[in-house]
């Protein structure tokens, strides 16, 4: 498998550019195992899905991360390779190799601009879109353990990770105001997607095919703002995107797909009061909405055969929402608890689907993190679409080594 034969050439090169005095890029690994007790065994809670949102089963995606605190008991969920420098002085790259017993993917590999006139920034590579409050965090700096569910149900398990270029302007205010945009390629598997497909596999009745979509698939822009009010820090944003949507889902055992455009919007609030040192309490809140318009595919059967495709127009709005608090009791200790919803569905389907979340959280050092976080999910329903509650408790031990740049909050 050449995947580890190439962080190892990696990690070889590094160290003796070390040895030898060259530029030397900083380096940093962090590595994520838990411990899972869940209240429904492993299979049962793999076939489940949340209605109108996602399903319980996918082909493969192109992608090696392993799913997050998938199995009961030990889990090994992903180790994490961070490598950035200054290129020169006017761009710095940085790279981040996501490494699971899957295999190795590049997660993020992105060029960003350090002297650009007027306050401006450029980057280009495939980098976390800054859509949003948390969809630009990397799963070892959330708060918790999982996903929001809106985020799960609008950008999927790997968030809205994308091949593109963005620009940002940073005003000359008192207080922080940035102002940006991106055009992606549009990947996205849950809201967007880039490949066409032949809804009929054969049959005179029905001979279109849906292209795939044109480059660049997505655009976003968005608005973020920062201020203090004494010992009160305030953070906001509003986002928005817009691209093709190209979402296949023919093989599976209720077959259908999706062509059309996806408009999504969103506002987010972050209030952190500080007492002391390591002492503070924060609220954070997304609310996020989707709209998506196009034509619904779905095959019909013909002497056992899929032979022909109904079409029909579809419009689907849907929203959601988390809040969260979080209690920074001193430096080592921490306890927060969050509430997700998704609280507008499709027609036909359950729109007060629910998760609640608790966790507390020991840090011995500023190197790695203890955190036991009990789950609550009322969200998700079988294959017969009957809810199906669960619960589950997750000890989750995360540790880094190497050079590794502060976390905002």
């Amino acid at each position: 498998m050449r995947y580890p034969f190439i962080v190892s050439i990696l990690l070889a090169s590094a160290l003796i550019a070390q040895d030898n005095n060259l530029k030397m890029p900083e380096i940093s690994l962090i590595g994520d195992l838990s411990w899972v007790g869940r209240s429904i065994d492993d299979e049962r809670y793999s076939d489940l899905s949340i209605p109108g949102l996602t399903h319980a089963h996918h082909a493969d995606d192109g992608h090696h991360h392993a799913t997050i605190n998938a199995k009961r008991g030990l889990n090994l969920n992903y180790a994490e390779l961070m490598l950035s420098s200054a290129v020169d002085p006017y761009v710095e790259l940085q790279a981040v190799l996501h490494l699971s017993e899957e295999g190795v993917e590049i997660e993020e590999l992105v060029a960003t601009t350090t002297s650009l006139p007027w306050n401006l920034q450029a980057r280009a590579g495939k980098f976390y879109s800054r859509f949003g409050r948390l969809n630009a965090k990397h799963h070892h700096v959330w708060n918790f353990s999982n996903q929001p569910l809106v985020y799960e149900a609008f950008f999927g398990p790997h968030n809205l990770l994308e091949k593109g270029v963005g620009v940002e302007w940073v005003s000359p205010l008192p207080f922080y105001l940035a102002i940006g945009g991106e055009l992606l390629r549009g990947e996205n598997e849950n809201s967007f997607g880039e490949a066409g497909f032949q809804p009929a596999s054969a049959g005179e009745n029905f001979h279109q095919k849906v292209e795939p979509s044109s480059q660049p698939g997505v655009t976003t822009l968005y608005l973020k703002g920062s201020e203090e009010f004494g010992d009160l820090t305030l953070l906001a944003g509003a986002s928005w995107a817009r691209g093709s949507a190209r979402l296949n889902h023919l093989r599976e055992a209720k077959p259908h797909a999706f062509a059309g455009t996806t408009t999504l919007m969103g506002v987010d609030l972050t209030l952190r009061y500080d007492f002391a040192p390591h002492r503070y309490l924060q609220f954070q809140s997304e609310w996020m909405t989707r709209t998506m318009e196009g034509m619904k595919y779905v095959p019909t059967e013909n002497n056992n055969s899929w032979d022909m495709t109904k079409t029909s127009a579809i419009t689907k709005d849907q929203a959601g929402w988390y809040g969260e608090v979080i209690w920074g009791l001193s430096k080592e200790w921490r306890v927060g608890a969050r509430l997700d919803g998704i609280t507008k569905n499709v027609a036909r389907k359950p729109d007060d689907l629910y998760q609640y979340n608790l966790m507390a959280e020991y840090n011995p050092s500023e190197f790695s993190r203890f955190r036991l976080q009990f789950t609550r999910d009322e969200a998700r329903v079988d294959d017969a679409e009957n809810r199906v509650s669960s619960n589950t408790l997750i000890l989750q031990w995360n540790l880094s080594i190497g050079a590794h740049g502060a976390h905002p909050f």
